[in-house]
């Protein structure tokens, strides 16, 4: 019996000498668990958290920094379970939130277990540049994006991202909003971008969106034909500022039907034929060029005028509606020669030949009471010695025949 004692007090004896317990039927150590250098430095840095929001904010402000890697360290009281926690974290960023699934490849952790805390390392293996993710954008309104994406597609840029939660703000808006910018900016925007739209996460109301651009031509080259765009419309625009609206509208199409040589539309890609460049700078333009420069002149007199996509017998047609004293009328430059005044502009939607069809829900309705005739006899009681050559077949003024002020043929320059 005393031998049994003896053996009992021995192995007390050498348990307490070795700094083990067992607790909750878990072995565990007890010894002082000495830090070595790098260590102490990462305990340092380590950022204490007290429970799951703690853990999930510091984690999510550790991807807003880009940060690969971070340390954090659990306080002895902390509400929840560690292990548990960390796991949920590390699932929970990528997948559900904005920032997470939008920036985030893989995250991984390490759990470490001390004396009386735990701490975790949290590494984070990113898809997107720090750049990206600082360049985030908070949107709010649809007129907000709007503008935003018009001044990035004007500066030919090719990337934009914003965080969001207006449902309106969909994928499908927003190609659809890129097309409207370019055909109600074409002295900015020579060439429709290519948008493709991406949103993380997919099914959330608050998510960020990731909008992708390209264009069809090197954007150098698009941005020397800009410039060069801009000084010609100064340049044109001037020659019919102090007109009439009406009266500039018709010299409008008259200088362009005289000056821009008439090609075939081609819808399988771009060209500068298709853009107001090639009607005012290189003199060839196809009817998306001929309606491209007609809105840019128009503009810059600031008369109200649209591009209008539609069709011309089975063909894919361009032209415009302008806005005359309040009334909407049909004007297609490109058809001025070979149709003549009376068909081509100032026409109403009535008068406007069956060859031609467009989305009436889309576009202003033409009804105003102003005509071709008209609004010549007028020019030409102004200014009698300016009345230019008859036409044969229709009495109207001849389009290849410049009135006075119209400067001479100006189609020397090279395509681009």
């Amino acid at each position: 019996m005393k031998k049994i004692q003896l053996f009992a007090a021995v192995l007390l004896a050498l348990t307490l000498l070795a700094g083990c317990g067992i607790m909750d039927g878990e072995m565990y150590s007890v010894t002082e668990h000495k830090l070595t250098d790098t260590e102490n430095v990462n305990s340092a840095r380590a950022e204490e958290v007290a429970d799951y929001s703690e853990l999930y904010a510091a984690v999510l402000a550790m991807v807003e920094e880009r940060n690969e890697t971070g340390t954090f360290r659990f306080t002895a009281n902390y509400s929840g379970d560690v292990e548990q926690d960390v796991s949920a974290v590390c699932m929970d960023i990528p997948n559900n939130t904005p920032l997470g699934a939008y920036a985030v490849y893989y995250m991984g952790s390490s759990l470490s277990k001390y004396v009386s805390y735990y701490e975790a390392e949290i590494t984070v293996t990113y898809k997107k540049t720090a750049v990206q993710i600082s360049s985030i954008r908070e949107v709010v309104t649809m007129s907000v994006m709007n503008g935003q994406l018009q001044e990035i597609i004007e500066n030919f840029g090719t990337y934009f991202a914003f965080e969001t939660s207006n449902s309106r703000l969909s994928a499908e808006y927003i190609v659809s909003q890129a097309q409207k910018i370019y055909y109600e900016n074409p002295g900015t925007v020579l060439a429709v971008p290519t948008v493709t739209v991406s949103v993380y996460p997919e099914e959330s109301v608050n998510r960020i969106v990731e909008v992708n651009i390209t264009y069809p031509e090197n954007t150098a080259v698009l941005r020397r034909l800009v410039s060069d765009l801009q000084e010609r419309t100064e340049e044109v625009s001037d020659w019919f500022a102090a007109q009439e609206k009406d009266q500039a509208v018709l010299e409008i199409c008259r200088y362009l039907a005289g000056n821009v040589e008439l090609t075939a539309l081609s819808e399988s890609h771009w060209s500068a034929e298709d853009s107001a460049y090639g009607a005012l700078v290189a003199g060839t333009a196809n009817s998306k060029g001929y309606a491209m420069a007609v809105k840019v002149l128009c503009d810059a007199l600031e008369i109200p005028c649209v591009v209008v996509a539609g069709r011309y017998g089975n063909e894919t047609h361009y032209w415009n509606i302008v806005t005359i004293d309040g009334a909407d009328y049909h004007m297609d430059a490109s058809k001025f020669t070979d149709n003549g005044g009376a068909a081509s502009l100032f026409v109403s939607d009535a008068r406007l030949s069956d060859s031609y069809w467009w989305d009436t829900e889309a576009y202003p309705s033409c009804s105003g009471e102003l005509t071709y005739e008209s609004v010549s006899a007028q020019q030409q009681l102004q200014d009698p010695e300016d009345g230019g050559q008859a036409d044969e077949n229709s009495g109207e003024t001849d389009p290849e025949t410049p009135p006075e002020n119209e400067p001479p043929s100006d189609s020397g320059e090279e395509d681009a």
